[in-house]
């Protein structure tokens, strides 16, 4: 019944102790989390410490003998990892949003271990689907039809350079906004290296972008119609 997508636990110092009646006590300070379940990829820092490191961290970890090896039979849901194997392996990307005036794109920060094209093009369109994890203030939290699918399907080229993205309901959108959805997923799958062109398509149908005059545009294509604030460069974890 484990679980590794609930929450991302980054540590430093972290010890793991002799096993001791059938449980073994991982213990280290904590400095900070990363929710891989509504909010994918956001991290928040650990604010409990009092000024000499993280605030200490103890999971235990029980077990059992079968056939002569030791299993572990008793876990927490989520990952433990290091503060290097962190840095190492997983990477910062933003996943842009309309603010409340509509003039700016802005990025929300968000952790992810994909750096495989495919896999991270899916987990950057479920990123924006879903949508901001806080609503701009007086503005729209999700531009999106509806009806759209959580998970949206997604289809490349055989070069990877066109990704097509089925949203249903998109075509029903006002003009205005069908030109702030298309800047936010391109100023996000910008991200992925492959994509050069992007397709919005509905009921299998290509939508219409009007800033573009077409149903592809490249990633930037948009961009001069709003201010797109950077994502900068990844920040060290505190």
């Amino acid at each position: 019944g484990w679980q590794d997508a609930k929450a991302l636990t980054v540590l430093d110092s972290i010890t793991v102790g002799n096993p001791r009646n059938d449980k073994v006590v991982v213990e280290g300070r904590e400095i900070g989390t990363v929710d891989n379940t509504q909010q994918a990829g956001v991290y928040t820092p650990a604010l409990r410490g009092d000024g000499n490191g993280g605030a200490l961290f103890r999971e235990t970890f029980k077990l059992r003998r079968v056939h002569g090896q030791w299993r572990i039979t008793s876990l927490q849901n989520g990952l433990l990892v290091t503060q290097a194997t962190f840095q190492t392996n997983y990477y910062q990307y933003g996943v842009y949003f309309i603010d409340s005036t509509e003039r700016h794109l802005v990025p929300e920060l968000r952790y992810s271990e994909q750096s495989n094209s495919n896999a991270l093009a899916n987990w950057l369109v479920d990123a924006i689907v879903r949508g901001p994890v806080a609503a701009p203030q007086s503005g729209r939290a999700n531009l999106l039809p509806s009806q759209t699918a959580a998970r949206p399907a997604i289809e490349f080229s055989p070069d990877g350079s066109l990704l097509k993205i089925e949203l249903t309901g998109a075509s029903s959108l006002s003009a205005a906004d069908r030109n702030r959805v298309a800047a936010e997923f391109g100023a996000t799958l910008g991200q992925v290296n492959t994509v050069q062109t992007i397709e919005i398509t509905d009921g299998g149908t290509p939508v219409v972008i009007p800033a573009v005059r077409s149903a592809q545009f490249a990633p930037g294509a948009l961009s001069q119609l709003f201010t797109v604030a950077a994502a900068g460069a990844t920040p060290s974890l505190y």
